[in-house]
Formats: C-alpha cells, structure tokens, sequence
C-alpha cells in the first residue's frame, strides 16, 4: 500500500508541473510539487526498503528461535544467551529504525505544510477572480441598465412631430452618451472575456493542487500508521529481550509466545506495504 501511495503522489506532483497557465501567486508551487520527485520520493523509499527490510528480519528472527528455544527449555543456557543476542540486535535496529521513521514523517509533514500554504494561495486567487468577475458583471449590468434607458428616451423623442431645439440637443447628447455606454460595454465584455479564461485556468489549478494535496494527506496516514506498527514492534521486542534477561523466571514459554505476537506484527508490516 504505502509504495502504491507514493506512486499516486509522485503522479500527482507531475500533473501539478504539467500544468499551464498557473497564476503567478502560486508559481512557488511548482518547486514544491518537483521537490516530492528529487527529495522526498527518494527518502521514502529508502524508507519503505528499511522497513521492509526490518519486517522480515523480525519476522525471520522471531522463527529461527524456535530451535533454541527448544534448547533453552531443555536448560541449554547457551541457547538462552544466543536468543538474548539476537533479541538485542533486533532491539537496537528497531529503535534506530524508529528514529529514521519518526524525522522523515516530520520532514513530510512540514513538506505537505507548504503545498497546503499552496493550495490556500490558489483558494485566494480563485477567490479573488471570481470577485472582480462579480463586480465586472454588476457594472455591466448597470450600463445595460443605463443603455436601456437612454435608447427609450431617445425613442420618445424621435417620435415628437416637429422637434424644437431642446428635444434636438437631447437627441444629440443622448447619441453621444449611448456611444459611450456602447464602447463601455464592450470594454467590460472583453475585460469579463479574459477574466473567465483566468479564472478557468486556475479553477483547474486548484483542482490539481487540491488532489495533490489529498494524496499527500493519504501518504502521512500510512506514515502514521507504519510509524505506529513500527512502535508496537519495538516495544514488543523490548518486552521479549525483558523477559529473556529474566532468564528462568520468564520462562521460554512466555518468549514464546511473545515471539509468536511479534511475528505477527512484523508479517502484517510486511503485507502492508507491499499490498
């Protein structure tokens, strides 16, 4: 799961650099979106080969003591110092691996925290399109408005039989005003022309931003939830080399099923990243 997840973010950061036309404002967005490929992609999966790597040494570990927990129960204290080895190296991996796990599911989350500032960039511009497309509208309907009026003023008037020089001045200024209201609206109508075609770019920026970042929201879940297994696991194996320094008053029976639980954990690990 976690490596199909980071093929979806990896895709998703390449549409987002795919995309034309993106406004200005949110031109820092592209850095982020080819910084996933050339950073954090790498880091991830070297990642996920570490921790895959440790599932199945643990998982592995866990079934070759078997034999020697045999022997430990047959009182081979030799056996019993073997089993505490291993146990102890597998501790100390688990913990080093915890610490790598722990500073780069910061570094992604402080990754994604620059693409959500991206995202509510976009939001502003999207927003601040639509505004000026609102207030363009509204100006032309109001010229429209005002044409309409001036065209059925000018109507009365021509329709007067025998014009006196007042009716003509107002016939006279009434053209030149409608010219204007003409030529206005025009103006607005190609001001409203290029605003929709902005506004659609980057309606369609804030689509791919948006989906960018809900795939990197999905990513640091499963961080989140490998982080946690990866704490279970430590703190089972800790619990295990507990037991075994107690020598016979744990019991290689209680290791024993100790070792059962951490196999458990270690092979659902496994499956999960690598569903």
């Amino acid at each position: 799961m976690f490596s199909a997840l980071l093929n979806n973010v990896a895709a998703a950061a390449q549409a987002v650099l795919n995309t034309p036309g993106l406004p200005p404002q949110v031109q820092p967005l592209r850095e982020h979106a080819g910084a996933f490929a050339t950073t954090m992609l790498p880091m991830l999966r070297t990642l996920s080969g570490q921790v895959t790597g440790f599932a199945q040494l643990a998982s592995n570990t866990a079934g070759d003591l078997r034999p020697r927990l045999d022997a430990w129960k047959a009182g081979d204290s030799g056996a019993h110092d073997a089993i505490l080895a291993a146990l102890q190296d597998l501790l100390a991996r688990a913990e080093a691996l915890l610490q790598t796990d722990q500073a780069d599911f910061t570094a992604l989350s402080r990754y994604r925290d620059q693409v959500l500032a991206d995202q509510r960039t976009v939001t502003d511009v999207v927003n601040g399109l639509n505004a000026r497309l609102a207030g363009l509208r509204s100006m032309m309907n109001s010229r429209r408005g005002e044409l309409a009026n001036q065209e059925r003023r000018l109507a009365i008037l021509r329709a007067i039989p025998i014009l006196l020089p007042w009716a003509i001045a107002e016939i006279a200024s009434l053209i030149g005003t409608s010219k204007t209201l003409e030529q206005q609206l025009s103006d607005l109508e190609n001001q409203i022309a290029q605003l929709n075609g902005q506004t659609a770019q980057a309606n369609h920026a804030q689509g791919v931003v948006q989906g960018f970042g809900n795939q990197l929201q999905l990513l640091e879940n499963s961080m989140q939830t490998m982080l946690n297994a990866i704490t279970l696991t430590q703190g089972q194996t800790q619990q295990i080399v507990q037991s075994v320094r107690a020598g016979q008053q744990g019991g290689p029976v209680l290791v024993e099923g100790y070792l059962a639980t951490l196999k458990a954990q270690a092979d659902g690990l496994t499956a999960y990243l690598n569903t």
